[in-house]
């Protein structure tokens, strides 16, 4: 049986590499839905998020692509804009955490946009995936300026099928 199974796995991993088996699939993603998670120490958000403005590109991912978060809002009064940070959790746990310089102005009273893109693996762990992305100050006092949440969900997990190569 143990002997069995082990050259099953080895006839799979040899016929992966001969014949091409892909272990993409496709997955059912659902579409990001956005929202507003609390800045840290409960303070008011000095970046007031405009969630219709709030999108995702495309809407549901695309494994294998490039995909957009974009958020506008509108900032209470002047703000330099010292960095954001991404963190990614799965399923409650955070996988992925990722500060990125920003180091710009910000005019309160007008509208401040920004994007984070990033490539979309061709497997995505199945579950419940929640995205933070979160302004952020260098004031002493209040360093979070606003936090969005963008959520979604992968159903299934890939699929395992075979092409020939040529």
């Amino acid at each position: 049986s143990i002997c069995l199974m082990t050259s099953l796995v080895f006839f799979a991993i040899f016929c992966g590499l001969t014949f091409g088996t892909n272990l993409r699939g496709q997955q059912d993603i659902s579409e990001v839905e956005f929202s507003l998670c609390d800045v840290e120490g409960g303070n008011k958000p000095l970046y007031e998020v405009d969630l219709s403005g709030t999108y995702a590109d495309p809407n549901p991912f695309q494994e294998g692509k490039y995909g957009t978060l974009h958020a506008e809002g509108i900032m209470d009064k002047d703000q330099w804009v010292k960095d954001f940070t991404y963190k990614a959790f799965l399923e409650g746990k955070m996988l992925d955490k990722q500060t990125f310089d920003k180091d710009e102005p910000a005019v309160g009273g007008e509208v401040y946009a920004f994007d984070y893109d990033q490539f979309i693996p061709t497997f995505i762990p199945k579950g419940n995936w929640e995205i933070h992305l979160l302004l952020r100050n260098d004031d002493p006092v209040q360093k979070e300026l606003c936090c969005i949440r963008a959520t979604y969900t992968v159903y299934q997990s890939p699929t395992i099928y075979t092409t020939k190569q040529h």
